[in-house]
């Protein structure tokens, strides 16, 4: 009987033994199994989206003095069109890309077809982080008059698609180390305390995914193309711009101070003295205050001696703009001005613009609009005088629009079109 009772003893050893090794055989497999699955707990399935806008727009204007390529009345468009990739982390973060068309028919056959093409991150808690070919930290972030505007734009949109402006006046409210959608890096902070702060790099103005591309393209703002293309580009632009935004009794307001440096880089002999210029520094601060219905926006720049000739006592260029609109339904009306000065040869160019805008939406994505501008641009006999003299180098090196020179010019431009955005 004994001998029984052990024996039955030593079976359930030998059972539980078996079942204890098969138990850890199992274990070991389920987990060679997981550990051949990816874990996608940490992201969410990406998403697309495709936006953008046409632009149809028709012109006329009353200037005595216009370039042979204007006529009195002219037809434009314009436009983009993007595709955007993008998915939502589980830790309040996002990642994409986005890549974005210009429509214009100059542009369908260049390399400068992609306007511009970005990666970036983004966190709740450290902020975004952007590389690729994008416009700068001010252009981004800054905002003032012109984004009150409506129609084109106004002082800031197309007129002088459509009109001359006088040789050597600063008609475009863009800084000096303004390098367009050159390829470089982004950083943008969150927001705290209603204070956020906005910088970008880049390494040359005429890096547009690879120094090949865009290399015929103006991307340093100046005042010609001949100068913009085959002279003055620009090297390690750095832009920032802190912003600070409250509400109060129902009003947002919104202010900005930024800022650019870059350095100059030509492809002629800089030892010559007509060839060296001064580095791009700017100054901007800009304002935007929302009643609800009724918005005004306001911005100053100042370039001071950036990208003029060392041997030559010049101003790049400042100006200041204001604008204020009002919305009623589908209805859109805004007012604005824009003057600015740069000092030159025998005193200062001048420019003034001042601008009256419409829109009516139509429908969902289509809008009517127009807008009348009227504009003063004035510049120095001296000045002209000695542009005159020697065009050629005065139009490679003293900054003046291509085709020749052009006196002091003003004139009422009436724009109306369609827009539409998808």
């Amino acid at each position: 009987m004994k001998n029984l009772y052990k024996l039955i003893l030593f079976t359930l050893i030998l059972g539980c033994g078996a079942e204890q090794a098969q138990a850890k055989i199992e274990s070991n497999n389920q987990k060679d199994q997981k550990s051949t699955v990816i874990n996608t707990d940490w992201f969410k399935k990406p998403q697309a989206k495709v936006k953008g806008k046409l632009i149809f727009i028709a012109g006329a204007n009353t200037a005595k003095k216009r370039d042979s390529r204007i006529d009195q009345a002219s037809f434009s468009t314009k436009g983009d069109v993007g595709f955007s990739i993008f998915a939502d982390g589980l830790n309040n973060d996002s990642y994409g890309a986005d890549i974005v068309f210009d429509l214009r028919r100059e542009k369908s056959g260049s390399a400068d077809f992609i306007k511009a093409a970005y990666a970036y991150y983004n966190t709740d808690e450290y902020g975004t982080f952007k590389v690729g070919e994008m416009e700068g930290a001010l252009e981004q972030t800054l905002l003032d008059g012109r984004d009150v505007m409506g129609a084109t734009g106004g002082f800031g949109g197309e007129l002088f698609t459509f009109a001359t402006p006088s040789t050597g006046t600063l008609t475009y409210y863009q800084h000096a180390a303004h390098d367009k959608y050159a390829t470089k890096v982004l950083y943008q902070t969150p927001t705290i305390n209603g204070f956020q702060f906005v910088t970008s790099f880049t390494p040359h103005s005429q890096l547009l995914g690879s120094r090949k591309r865009g290399a015929d393209e103006g991307n340093s703002t100046s005042f010609g193309d001949a100068f913009n293309k085959n002279e003055v580009m620009l090297r390690r632009v750095v832009e920032g711009v802190v912003s600070y935004g409250f509400n109060t009794s129902g009003v947002d307001v919104n202010m900005y101070l930024g800022g650019a440096v870059a350095d100059p880089s030509t492809k002629i002999n800089q030892n010559l003295a007509v060839n060296a210029v001064h580095p791009a520094k700017s100054f901007l601060a800009g304002l935007l205050v929302d009643f609800g219905d009724v918005q005004f926006g306001a911005g100053y720049m100042n370039n001071g001696k950036s990208l003029t000739r060392k041997d030559l006592s010049e101003t790049y260029g400042d100006a200041v703009n204001a604008a204020i609109s009002y919305a009623l339904g589908r209805h859109y009306v805004a007012a604005g001005h824009m003057a600015s000065w740069r000092k030159v040869e025998g005193g200062k160019a001048k420019a003034n613009i001042s601008s009256v805008t419409y829109e009516y939406k139509a429908a969902p994505g289509l809008t009517l609009f127009s807008e009348v501008n009227y504009f003063d641009t004035r510049n120095t006999s001296q000045y002209y005088n000695n542009a005159a003299a020697t065009p050629k180098d005065r139009s490679e090196n003293k900054q003046l629009f291509s085709g020749g020179i052009r006196n002091n010019n003003k004139g009422a431009v009436l724009l109306v079109g369609t827009a539409i955005r998808f």
